[in-house]
């Protein structure tokens, strides 16, 4: 039996992942799928852009089935940053899928949205923690692993860090590449901005970027334990 598999995807509006859900149907795959808009105002009324989480060979939990939170960084126009996660019945007795899509920019004023951004994701990783949830978290955090420009002295992505990865983070999640790197997902500056967040439940086991074209992201595909 094929074993449960999820999907996060960033920047798709809703009318696609009903079309994907279709095909995957077709094929002979069962997923279930929550959308979640990110844009305060929608770019056009059939698309309701957002982050979406897929999932099969799992159930959405009867009692609570989605959630879209905030995480900060909201500016002007459509970048409305958001993180949507489904609860999933599965081997894992509760289990949260999530995904979100942060901020983008090298300037400072973007570096500080997205700083307060990847805080509130980490944070809301150890929230659902102490409500005795797993989470699986999957995005683009446009960021790399290791930042090189440290504004104020900090590795911007040390929140989603463990302590024992190299260097040091501060967080309690582990990345499915197992250390603090992997390929790069973003086909165009060839940087890794795509990760797949674990909390203790999982240990990761095999991390793969496909390619994704005509997106200027490719696919991170990763496996756990």
């Amino acid at each position: 039996m094929i074993g449960p598999a999820f999907v996060t995807i960033n920047e798709v509006c809703r009318w696609q992942v009903q079309e994907v859900n279709i095909g995957l149907r077709d094929a002979g795959y069962i997923y279930h799928w929550r959308h979640d808009s990110t844009q305060s105002i929608p770019d056009s009324p059939w698309c309701e852009k957002g982050n979406a989480v897929m999932w099969h060979n799992s159930r959405s939990s009867d009692a609570v089935s989605a959630y879209g939170w905030g995480v900060g960084g909201v500016t002007s126009g459509s970048d409305h940053r958001r993180m949507v996660c489904a609860s999933l019945e599965v081997s894992v007795p509760r289990l949260r899928l999530c995904a979100t899509h942060l901020s983008n920019g090298l300037d400072q004023d973007a570096y500080t949205r997205r700083t307060a951004q990847i805080f509130n994701v980490a944070n809301l990783t150890r929230l659902q923690l102490q409500e005795s949830y797993q989470i699986i978290t999957g995005g683009d955090f446009n960021q790399v692993p290791v930042d090189p420009q440290r504004y104020g002295g900090r590795d911007q992505m040390d929140p989603m860090y463990p302590t024992s990865y190299q260097p040091a983070g501060t967080g309690i999640t582990t990345e499915v590449s197992g250390w603090r790197g992997g390929f790069p997902t973003q086909n165009v500056v060839q940087k890794k901005y795509d990760y797949i967040f674990l909390t203790s439940a999982f240990s990761p086991a095999s991390a793969v970027v496909q390619p994704g074209h005509p997106s200027d992201h490719d696919y991170l595909i990763g496996s756990v334990w």
